[in-house]
């Protein structure tokens, strides 16, 4: 791993046949790389950076390790390694640890697959060093993103924070949350968000506008930043999602306007 990396992301999910935890993004349903076997080469290139004088973890700023979970029913048995794994570092372990879902439903997005009080139960009831909370809602992109009126609502955050308030003990907490949604979000909810300390992590596809939210004093100090260029995707969604139903209802429109004109005609 080279560094300037900050962390490193994981995809997970179950593989379809084997019923392991495996290294994919849906809609794979296969990889050749088991959870298990990321996990041991990470606390081998974590421990051991490459680069390093003497063989030792760096002095800089620990690698970071998020696991992004795409199936429910992999969080327990991905736990279950990890901390057995961690367990075998003793004190050396400095790294922090991100265990993130999309346990909500948000804008435009569809029914989570995940029991939000299923998910923090499982996170907390492991031993985990360094060990914060990534939570986001799932999301889609519609006609409502483009012209500007398509944050997260009140009733988004609403479900979070009464959600998180049932923990049995604090944790920390980053909300990971869509770049092109929260800058559409009402400032009064975003502070909600970021009060007792918690952090938004900013993700997804980031034009000018959203670059400019992100820079704002209120904002800045509390984000962490994982976006790309908007170009090819952005370009993809809105002609899928948006271009091509309208154009498809000006065609039907159209096609049912002239039969009508012709019966009339006849």
């Amino acid at each position: 791993v080279s560094r300037p990396v900050d962390f490193v992301e994981a995809d997970i999910l179950l593989e379809k046949d084997t019923g392991r935890p495996v290294m994919a993004h849906p809609p794979a349903t296969t990889s050749d790389l088991s959870f298990e076997a990321f996990v041991e080469r990470f606390v081998e290139l974590a421990l051991h950076p490459q680069g390093s004088a003497d063989g030792t973890a760096s002095a800089a700023r620990p690698l970071g390790l998020k696991l992004d979970f795409k199936d429910p029913r992999a969080v327990e048995p991905c736990l279950r390694i990890l901390s057995a794994a961690v367990a075998k570092t003793g004190a050396a372990w400095r790294h922090p640890i991100w265990l993130n879902a999309d346990i909500f439903t948000g804008p435009g997005g569809n029914p989570t697959k995940f029991n939000a009080n299923d998910f923090l139960r499982q996170c907390q009831a492991v031993s985990l060093p360094n060990v914060a909370l990534s939570l986001g809602w799932t999301t889609g992109w519609n006609l409502f993103t483009c012209i500007g009126m398509h944050g997260y609502s009140a009733a988004h955050i609403d479900d979070a924070l009464n959600t998180l308030a049932k923990l049995d003990h604090p944790i920390a907490v980053t909300w990971a949350v869509r770049s092109a949604i929260i800058r559409q979000t009402p400032a009064a909810l975003v502070r909600r968000l970021t009060e007792q300390q918690r952090t938004l992590t900013v993700w997804g596809d980031a034009g000018s506008s959203e670059l400019q939210w992100l820079a704002l004093p209120e904002v800045a100090p509390h984000a962490f930043v994982d976006i790309t260029s908007p170009a090819l995707y952005l370009k993809a969604t809105w002609f899928a999602q948006i271009a091509f139903p309208l154009l498809a209802g000006a065609l039907i429109y159209a096609f049912t306007s002239r039969r009508k004109l012709a019966k009339v005609l006849l």
